[in-house]
């Protein structure tokens, strides 16, 4: 992708407004709650969507309300609201990969589901197998996810830690979907600095 420092910050500033926060990956890793999982990691995608659009139009607050003082007066100007549909829509536009596209739609539409029925079930295998595939279509091929190797550790308030690898069946499917949407984002980030 050919880029200049300053369009990749553009991107990165914008993404690390949740991105970099540790309880928006705490709160995506709940095992317990697929709810707040769910929905956390709709809200990260959303910020992704955000930071990749004006990283390609170059302004880096499009999204950010500001408040300004001039001569005593304060300023208010409005941050561009769109629905998530439309950021997708407009990404996708803007040339975003289609994998990414893939990936964040299929979440949209599991969170859809929670939204309107508190009693959808559970985030299924089929799911999760659907969204490995999409990873794994995403260049660069030489970064394939690998069920065999991905992880993540937890330390609870107490210090102590917790292990979960993706393919132990003890995984719940809610840290598997933060362990993929992680390895989409890692990969796009790599293909975005080449």
């Amino acid at each position: 992708m050919n880029l200049n420092n300053e369009s990749i910050e553009v991107f990165l500033n914008n993404f690390g407004k949740i991105h970099t926060d540790h309880q928006f990956w705490i709160n995506a890793s709940s095992d317990k709650e697929p709810l707040v999982n769910v929905l956390t990691l709709h809200l990260m995608s959303e910020n992704f969507l955000e930071a990749y659009i004006c990283f390609k139009l170059n302004i880096s607050n499009l999204f950010d309300t500001e408040i300004r003082k001039e001569n005593g007066e304060e300023y208010k100007k409005e941050a561009l609201k769109l629905q998530f549909n439309q950021k997708l829509k407009f990404s996708q536009i803007l040339g975003l990969p289609q994998e990414v596209c893939e990936f964040f739609e299929k979440l949209n539409r599991l969170r859809n589901k929670f939204a309107h029925d508190l009693n959808v079930q559970p985030i299924d295998n089929s799911f999760i197998e659907s969204l490995i595939n999409i990873v794994n279509r995403l260049e660069p091929d030489s970064e394939q996810f690998n069920t065999q190797c991905e992880q993540i550790t937890f330390l609870d308030k107490n210090g102590k830690q917790t292990q979960f690898i993706f393919n132990d069946e003890n995984t719940p499917n809610t840290i598997r979907l933060t362990l993929l949407y992680a390895f989409l984002i890692r990969k796009f980030i790599i293909k975005l600095c080449k």
